[in-house]
């Protein structure tokens, strides 16, 4: 089980948010459990500010388990917000969306990955894409308050005031 919601980045009207795994040794074994400690160090440096840390440790977690959903969409999330010049924050965001993409591919039901490939989509743009991940998001997560925001206000930028 997943504890949502340690670092929440807003963009535009839309946010995303890295998550911080539940840590079971009785669930894992050897390299699994190192992953989740690298996963788990990783939100401890991004929330004090060392993105680049985090983004080591993200990259670690995945070399150690390139199964990990929750890693893929933890790296996505601290992609999405680097970048110093327009092309830099461009490549990072669609690597950012790659990661998402990823998770989703070993987790169809994974609604936070829906929601946050979503975020960066409305970033890049992609609103009508946007909509459509939280759509997903909140089908597979009817109680998702974070997707349905980001819905209502996407829809209300795209002036479906009715739909927001």
């Amino acid at each position: 089980m997943n504890s949502k919601l340690l670092i929440s980045a807003l963009f535009g009207m839309t946010t995303i948010a890295l998550v911080q795994p539940a840590i079971n040794a009785a669930e894992l074994a050897g390299e699994n459990v190192a992953a989740q400690r690298f996963l788990s160090t990783g939100v401890t440096k991004y929330n004090s500010g060392d993105k680049q840390g985090a983004l080591a440790d993200y990259n670690q977690a995945i070399q150690l388990n390139y199964n990990y959903a929750l890693a893929y969409v933890n790296r996505g999330v601290v992609k999405s917000t680097l970048g110093d010049s327009p092309q830099e924050r461009l490549r990072q965001r669609q690597g950012a969306i790659a990661d998402f993409d990823r998770a989703i591919s070993l987790d169809r039901n994974y609604a936070q990955a829906y929601n946050d490939r979503g975020a960066v989509k409305y970033e890049l743009g992609n609103k009508r894409g946007a909509i459509d991940d939280y759509n997903r998001a909140i089908s597979i997560d009817p109680k998702f308050a974070e997707a349905f925001y980001n819905r209502g206000a996407t829809q209300s930028e795209l002036g479906d005031k009715r739909g927001a």
